[in-house]
């Protein structure tokens, strides 16, 4: 609707680069492809803003992903890295740095280079901090020590900050890291809870990853509805689990729930992360709802 009001070609350029992201998401290329050229042409010309070139460099990059092309991508962080102008833009710059975690493994030098630029970034706010921790779990993913708890919390940001999108991924790079480690029930757990996102969204290229990984690891990604089971039986809650859901059921924080069972904020977000995984819901309304149903956590 907003680009049939015929903005300006700045404006319209940043609307096409969004409406080419969800394109993106939803595996509709030639879309993609023609925000994308749009968006290039208007601000390439001239000198724009590094909050008009990193978003787009950004979108042009996970393009040149799904198009197979990994070289371009890298290409693009290495180039925008070498900016002065990138490094004092911290709300722009942490969505390149996760981009260029996800493909240092196809440059001799990114890896590098990325972690020191990170280590003097300023972390700003709910987003940088789900973007920071982003990052840090892609990074120990090329390095080949990914962890399962570390995109457990990457989900429980990204799903605080109401991004399914982004809490899928994280979602299936979790269920990745515990299939590799052997723990075949986590990974189908939260390999459902990663589906439910990008079925939510319609999300195909998400979903085709997701599927992807089942079939390789034999993971299931069906399970009979929560009204064919006995209340709680499809799932197999820790003690602690049990209590902090009760308080997740009661709208507590996680800071409350830290203050309240005497454990770190962070040990709270990630049992509420494998709550959400093992409930198959991405926000901690849906799990509040769906302890209700199950009768694991009694009516006030």
């Amino acid at each position: 609707m907003a680009l049939e009001l015929a903005p300006a070609p700045s404006f319209r350029a940043y609307l096409l680069a969004l409406r080419g992201s969800i394109a993106l998401a939803r595996d509709d290329l030639p879309l993609a492809e023609s925000a994308a050229a749009f968006a290039h042409g208007v601000f390439s010309w001239g000198t724009s803003d590094a909050q008009d070139l990193l978003p787009l460099i950004c979108f042009a990059s996970d393009l040149a992903l799904a198009q197979g092309n990994e070289a371009q991508a890298v290409a693009n962080v290495e180039q925008t890295l070498a900016r002065n102008e990138a490094i004092s833009t911290p709300r722009y710059l942490w969505p390149l740095l996760v981009l260029g975690a996800r493909v240092a493994h196809a440059s001799p030098t990114l890896p590098a280079a990325l972690c020191e630029l990170a280590a003097e970034l300023p972390v700003v706010g709910p987003v940088q901090q789900a973007q920071q921790l982003t990052f840090t779990a892609e990074t120990a993913r090329v390095r080949g020590a990914s962890q399962p708890s570390a995109w457990d919390r990457c989900a429980t940001a990204w799903g605080e900050l109401h991004q399914p999108y982004q809490q899928g991924l994280a979602l299936l790079r979790a269920a990745e890291a515990a299939a590799e480690a052997g723990d075949r029930q986590a990974a189908a757990d939260r390999l459902r809870a990663a589906r439910h996102n990008a079925d939510l969204l319609g999300a195909r290229g998400l979903l085709t990853d997701i599927e992807q990984l089942a079939r390789l690891a034999r993971l299931p990604l069906n399970s009979p509805p929560y009204e064919h089971r006995s209340p709680g039986q499809h799932l197999v809650l820790t003690p602690r689990e049990h209590e902090v859901l009760h308080l997740v059921a009661h709208g507590r924080t996680n800071r409350e729930i830290a203050e309240e069972l005497y454990i770190s904020t962070k040990t709270a977000s990630v049992h509420v992360s494998n709550i959400l995984a093992k409930l198959g819901v991405s926000s901690r309304v849906q799990a509040a709802t769906a302890a209700y149903r199950l009768g694991l956590v009694p009516p006030e």
